[in-house]
């Protein structure tokens, strides 16, 4: 009877009524091999619940030799690592590297039939997708072989093309995504991913057509044959930045890596024109056109209170033209960079760091003792002017930015400004 309730509400997708039934203790120590799968796709299904991974592995315990224990237990710990945000690399002793563990085991130990081996050389490939790109290789092999025995499987071409997906891979996630089409119904997510891909690859009337069967109302720009929905609101995404960032009050080891947020201006749900200049070093920056997933990892909110979603980003589609260039300077009189802001030339503005990286806390709004940021200028801006406008106010500012002397070609001035940095970060951190 217990088999039979539990298994006729998970046919009618009541999983949480399958979970009530199993919680109760005598249920969940039953040895039966059928007791073991359903519960286990009790918890593939609800990968958050505090009991699945210890009844995964009591599970391996108790049927050591059924490969079909096997691939549920691997398939639960890739459903609890699917828990964990796409751009994360799935740490030591998650449950990623224990599913990969297991498969790999089952693969070699194991008698299997043919539908096991595949569903464990999937496992496998799921598995170290989320260990991050060294396990890249071996990831599109296991792919490979599970395909190479189910070529027809939907749901697998749909798992490799988020693997070239993640990668930065949009031809070939495309394309993968395409083979999955046709054998699912044109799911949202589905249709979310095939735009991503083909936005990414270039291929703009593609990304429309799966966007409009999501719902918006999407056109193709010609000049850069990439779709476009009007009326988005920002939203900002999160790069992985390396490096200490700038600013005596944010130091962090060099080899430390974390999130870097960046508002963005959307031209579609999933690709947009950074607007924020980055902190640390991050694959993309002001003026970048930016590609990301479509699950939010979190939500900031304005400074009218209104939510902004943070999304993963996949990759920069193209760079902006504009020059970059990290300041440092100090206010010798109140409101000296908002005059100095206000007078540069068309073309040129300053970005002044704020809160924008996980886990550091925020600078301090208002007059600061050191300001870090950066100078943005546009191709055609003429630096120097820029130039003309910064020292016009050294009396009221001390503005540092030896990339601006660097473009110049003025290597003494750079080199003058880089000494001068390092002396004022010097004196501010031993006040």
């Amino acid at each position: 009877m217990l088999l039979t309730n539990v298994g006729q509400a998970l046919d009618r997708g009541e999983v949480e009524q399958a979970l009530e039934i199993l919680r109760d203790e005598e249920a969940l120590a039953v040895e039966d091999e059928e007791a073991t799968l359903l519960y286990l796709r009790v918890l593939e299904a609800r990968p958050a619940e505090a009991l699945s991974l210890g009844f995964f592995e009591r599970a391996l315990t108790t049927h050591p030799t059924s490969a079909r224990v096997r691939v549920a237990v691997c398939a639960g710990y890739n459903a609890v690592a699917e828990l964990r945000p796409g751009d994360e690399i799935a740490p030591q002793g998650s449950a990623a590297r224990r599913a990969a563990d297991i498969a790999r085991e089952s693969l070699q130990n194991v008698e299997l039939d043919a539908e096991s081996e595949g569903y464990l050389w999937i496992c496998l490939a799921n598995a170290l997708r989320r260990c991050g790109p060294d396990s890249d290789e071996e990831a599109l092999d296991a792919y490979r072989k599970a395909l190479a025995i189910d070529p027809s499987n939907a749901w697998w071409w749909f798992d490799i093309g988020v693997c070239h997906k993640w990668r930065g891979r949009w031809l070939e996630g495309l394309e993968a995504f395409e083979r999955a089409a046709s054998g699912l119904r044109q799911e949202r997510g589905l249709n979310w991913n095939i735009a991503i891909c083909a936005t990414g690859a270039g291929q703009g009337a593609r990304a429309v057509d799966a966007w409009k069967a999501i719902g918006f109302q999407a056109q193709e720009t010609p000049q850069r044959g990439a779709p476009w929905v009007s009326g988005l609101p920002e939203v900002m995404v999160r790069l992985a930045g390396k490096g200490p960032g700038v600013g005596v009050e944010h130091q962090v080891p060099d080899r430390a890596l974390g999130f870097e947020l960046l508002s963005v201006t959307p031209l579609s749900p999933c690709h947009g024109v950074v607007q924020s200049a980055s902190f640390r070093e991050t694959p993309a920056d002001y003026g970048d056109v930016v590609l990301w997933d479509g699950d939010p990892v979190t939500v900031r909110h304005g400074d009218e209170g209104e939510p902004i979603p943070v999304f993963p980003a996949l990759g920069m589609i193209s760079a902006g033209d504009e020059r970059r260039l990290r300041f440092l300077a100090h206010e010798r009189e109140p409101g000296a960079m908002e005059d100095l802001a206000a007078a540069l030339p068309t073309g040129a503005h300053l970005q002044i760091h704020r809160e924008r990286v996980e886990g550091m806390s925020p600078t301090a709004s208002g007059p600061e003792p050191l300001i870090y940021g950066k100078l943005v200028a546009t191709a055609e801006c003429d630096l120097i002017s820029v130039r003309a406008v910064i020292e016009s106010r050294a009396a009221a500012a001390t503005f540092l930015v030896p990339g601006l002397f660097e473009i110049l070609g003025e290597t003494k001035r750079a080199g003058q400004e880089h000494k001068a940095w390092g002396g004022l970060e010097r004196r501010w951190s031993s006040e």
